[in-house]
């Protein structure tokens, strides 16, 4: 790739990376800014990490955006790792700065932003986490430090996964934690009970948006069901929880609050959300 002259390159990367809108996003934000800079999705496959790593680093770039799978493996690769997402212990966010790579957790500022406005009505209440991935630990680091949260289930088919989540929050309300394989035939009682479910798994994730992370989850009136995943905004997962009652929160809040963070992390500026949130329904409303 040829850097045009004054063009400062941003990236993000996982595999599979074709369902990210996060060049939309930033180039929209840059374009508003009369920044001259582009960023573009790069399919690394976990092999290839260090080596990508070490060619962003080569060619200058300013920062990249960080998904799965890589938000964990990582880590390792990273010269400085920011306080917060040393706790979480998962980074979506790279800034390259005097030959150093520096890693940050957005997706906490993210999922909380999303959350504020309905904290009143989920404060103290049960949640259950669908997932044991980075997404899953920004998730549970968020409830632990900033929600009364009375139960938090951890339901993954991974119990290994999990246990190695509630292991690395130990000492941080660690008792409010619990495992759970959604297969397990009680399950749908606990999650039929919870106040707050979350999937923070890929399912239903374009182009595969007839996936749900369990079968026929038992929604009820009265609940809160967000998914992580933003597009499509309305997955099967939400349509299911709405089709009962349930109030239905997409990941696109949460899209968009983490990438303006990491925007403001890379350039010092601030995004211009409103804008970004104008472009991005445009496009989904358009595959919708």
């Amino acid at each position: 790739m040829n850097q045009p002259s004054g063009l400062k390159l941003y990236g993000v990367i996982g595999h599979p990376i074709g369902h990210s809108l996060s060049p939309l996003m930033h180039n929209t934000a840059f374009e508003a800014l009369g920044l001259s800079a582009s960023m573009s999705a790069f399919d690394i496959e976990p092999q290839s990490l260090k080596e990508a790593l070490q060619g962003f680093m080569t060619m200058e770039f300013g920062g990249i955006n960080v998904t799965i799978p890589h938000k964990e493996s990582i880590i390792p690769l990273l010269d400085v790792i920011d306080e917060e997402a040393s706790i979480i212990g998962s980074v979506n966010t790279v800034k390259f700065q005097d030959r150093r790579t520096l890693g940050f957790n957005t997706d906490a500022f993210g999922f909380l932003q999303t959350l504020e406005p309905i904290r009143s009505s989920i404060d103290g209440g049960k949640f259950v986490v669908l997932g044991s991935g980075g997404a899953a630990r920004a998730v549970v680091y968020v409830l632990l430090k900033h929600f009364r949260t009375s139960q938090i289930v951890i339901a993954s088919r991974s119990i290994s996964r999990v246990n190695d989540l509630i292991e690395h929050f130990k000492g941080s309300n660690q008792t409010k934690l619990s495992p759970f394989d959604p297969s397990n035939p009680q399950f749908a009682r606990i999650f039929e009970a919870s106040d707050v479910v979350i999937n923070a798994t890929p399912a239903g994730m374009f182009p595969k948006t007839n996936e749900m992370p369990m079968p026929n989850p038992p929604f009820r009136a009265g609940q809160t069901a967000m998914d992580l995943i933003y597009r499509p905004v309305r997955t099967q997962f939400l349509q299911r929880a709405s089709h009962v009652g349930a109030r239905i929160i997409s990941g696109l809040e949460m899209f968009i609050h983490q990438g303006a963070r990491a925007f403001e992390i890379w350039t010092g500026l601030a995004m211009d959300t409103q804008l970004v949130h104008e472009i991005i329904s445009r496009k989904l409303e358009q595959e919708a």
